[in-house]
């Protein structure tokens, strides 16, 4: 009988080790298929990133093209987005992050846009000098009103570039008179004699 009890704790202490066991066991398999799967996320991920940069080689822009000054200083430009090879991915995504050379500086996208199967980047261009245009002839002209100290003065913008709309370029050309500095115009009046700019300026004569 005593034989019997012990038969039956032995039996019963390897049950429950093999059951911990089998436990312990089937939680490892758990974290090891875990890892797994994770890896092979991570692969996959990488092959599609990888992919993508393989495609995204033959990507370049074509030449800019020049559009419209906007401001004193300021061009528009545009170019489109071409591919050597198929690119299967969002081409809106390249054309924000690629750089394009204008006047010798790389560029990004301002922003961008689809044109049917075609992509297009938009830039803003500092400093360009064809939309640079100049104050001339600077006129002195009347008080505002006697005992104000403001005299009113006038000039006339020269060098508009052909085919841009002057009035735009008017209202923010800056000049400088007199040791004074204006960055532009009060208000600018298209006449016969031309395009001009008008501004106020202290004067203890007036």
């Amino acid at each position: 009988m005593i034989v019997a009890a012990f038969s039956l704790y032995h039996i019963g202490w390897w049950a429950l080790w093999d059951t911990g066991c089998q436990n312990r066991n089937l939680a490892q398999w758990d974290r090891e298929m875990g890892d797994k799967r994770e890896q092979e996320r991570a692969r996959e991920a990488q092959w599609h990133m990888s992919q993508e940069q393989r495609e995204r080689l033959g990507l370049h822009w074509d030449d800019p093209l020049a559009g419209s000054c906007i401001s004193y200083g300021v061009r528009t430009y545009q170019a489109r987005l071409l591919d050597a090879a198929s690119y299967s991915y969002n081409h809106i995504v390249p054309c924000r992050e690629m750089p394009l050379d204008i006047q010798g500086f790389p560029m990004n996208a301002s922003h961008c846009e689809s044109r049917g199967d075609e992509t297009w980047g938009h830039w803003k261009v500092g400093n360009d000098p064809f939309c640079t245009p100049i104050f001339q002839d600077w006129r002195q002209d009347g008080c505002v009103a006697q005992g104000s100290g403001r005299r009113l003065a006038s000039a006339r913008l020269d060098f508009i570039p052909s085919g841009e709309e002057g009035t735009q370029l008017c209202a923010s050309t800056p000049i400088r008179f007199k040791g004074m500095y204006f960055d532009r115009p009060l208000s600018c009046e298209s006449t016969g004699w031309g395009l001009w700019g008008h501004w106020e300026y202290d004067d203890y004569t007036c």
